[in-house]
Parts: C-alpha cells; sequence; structure tokens
C-alpha cells in the first residue's frame, strides 16, 4: 500500500469492566518513491508497521522520517501514537505537543493527545483537547464520546449527557453510544432513562454483556426481582466463556440466590 499522508485516529471508550479500543486510519493513497532515503518512505514503513502491532519498530521508522525532514508535523502525530501504544505516555505527549506547534489546525493530533492526558489523569486538560479538536472538526463523535466520558469521570454529568446525545445523533446505531449515556443516568438516579438506554444498547447488540449487567442491577436496586434475575441468568450464561468477565461470575451468583430466597 502506498501511502503519502497518513492519520491515525485512535479512540478508545471506557465503561464498567472493559476496555474497548478501536483504531481508525485516515489516509490518502499515493505513489512513493523507492529512495530508501526519503522521509515518505520510513513514514510508509512506520505505518505498515504500526497496524502491524510493532510500535517499537514504528517509532524506529518515524524517527528516521523526522530525522530527514524534522518540520512535518504528521511523523510526530504518528510517532506520537505509536508511543502512547506503547505504553509510554511522556514520549506521546512530547511528539504530539511538537505536531500541533507545527500545525495547530489538525483535529487528530488534538484528539490524541486528549488520549494521553487522560491515560495520566489530567481530565481538564483531556477537555482542553477534545474540545479544541471539536472545533477543528465538528463532525467527530469520537471525540464526543470522549468528551463525554471524560466529563463523567469528574461527575460532570450535565455536560457528559450533552455529549452522549451529540454522539448518538452521529451514530445512532452504536450500542455503547446508549450504554454510556445509560451508565450517566444510572448516575444521576434517572433509573428510567437508564433502563430505556440499556434496552436500546440491548436492542442493537444483544451480546452486550456490559448493557445487561447493569441494566440487571438496575432492575435489582428498584425491586424488580423477576427482570434482575432474568438478565441476570442470561448474563452468567454469556459471560461463562468469556474471559473478560468470568470473575464477575460468583458476585452475580450470589445475587441470584438472594433472589430466589435461598
Amino acid at each position: 500500500m502506498k501511502i503519502r499522508t497518513s492519520r491515525l485516529l485512535f479512540y478508545k471508550i471506557r465503561i464498567v469492566f472493559t476496555v474497548t479500543i478501536v483504531m481508525l486510519f485516515l489516509y490518502n493513497i499515493i505513489n512513493a518513491q523507492d529512495n530508501k532515503q526519503d522521509e515518505k518512505y520510513y513514514r510508509e514503513k512506520g505505518l505498515t508497521k504500526f497496524k502491524q502491532g510493532k510500535y517499537k519498530d514504528a517509532i524506529s521508522d518515524y524517527t528516521k522520517a523526522i530525522k530527514i525532514n524534522p518540520k512535518f508535523e504528521t511523523s510526530y502525530l504518528e510517532r506520537g501514537i505509536s508511543f502512547y501504544m506503547s505504553g509510554k505516555f511522556n514520549e506521546a505527549l512530547n511528539d504530539l505537543s511538537k505536531s500541533i506547534k507545527l500545525n495547530g489546525k489538525n483535529p487528530f493530533a488534538y484528539y490524541n493527545r486528549a488520549l494521553v492526558y487522560n491515560s495520566i489523569d489530567k481530565p481538564d486538560s483531556a477537555i482542553i483537547d477534545y474540545t479544541k479538536s471539536i472545533d477543528l472538526k465538528p463532525n467527530f463523535p469520537e471525540a464526543f464520546i470522549n468528551r463525554g466520558l471524560t466529563y463523567k469521570k469528574i461527575e460532570k454529568y450535565e455536560e457528559a449527557l450533552l455529549d452522549f446525545h451529540k454522539a448518538i445523533e452521529f451514530n445512532p446505531n452504536k450500542s455503547m453510544n446508549y450504554l454510556s449515556r445509560g451508565l450517566v443516568y444510572a448516575k444521576m438516579k434517572n433509573i428510567e432513562m437508564a433502563i430505556n438506554d440499556f434496552n436500546k444498547s440491548l436492542d442493537l447488540e444483544p451480546n452486550n454483556l456490559e448493557a445487561l449487567y447493569n441494566r440487571g442491577m438496575l432492575y435489582y436496586t428498584t425491586e424488580k426481582k423477576d427482570l434482575a434475575l432474568k438478565d441476570f441468568e442470561n448474563y452468567i450464561a454469556r459471560a461463562k466463556n468469556n474471559k473478560k468477565y468470568k470473575e464477575t461470575i460468583p458476585g452475580i451468583e450470589g445475587i441470584i440466590k438472594q433472589l430466589k430466597g435461598q
């Protein structure tokens, strides 16, 4: 694959038990030169290594590209994301900040730097960068959902709701968006709206264990025993074959025994 310019958009959704990581690559395809001293050649190699999950090799190639052309912001952006994926957050922050210094109009640089700020527990800085990315790219659903999750983390629930409303407006068929909004409604004690969102999440994705678990918990806390029992039994049936959720089963089994009066 011949690539001249690449934009790596990486985002993650944090909810309940799991971290969902999604990678999105936005790039323009052209013929790249075969000259191994060409900066584009190393960026292309770096992108290939990144997509293979070989982040250390990707960093090496991007570093070579930067040595050839230290003024090209995309190389810093992509190396910064590679550092981020390697868990090297300080290096990622430095590269993404350099990319922004070279080109302050790229929404993906602000977006990815916001992810780094979230990872080093700087939610206020993350929100500033998410907001800047949205200012530059108003049709940016991932930025809305992640800013909403950050607002939720710092208990700014009204702001989180507004962002989740917007994310759903962009992606009305994405189960995770309804789940995220439902969790905020639950925090705000709006049980009816929370259950409605969990229902919608499950309509779109029947095997969404987070939605099933959280709906069951709401039924349980509001003493809708039959509905809670049904959700928890379905949850266990699906979770027992899933490594990520197996450890939650004993607690749910205890609740089921209580509901059955055992």
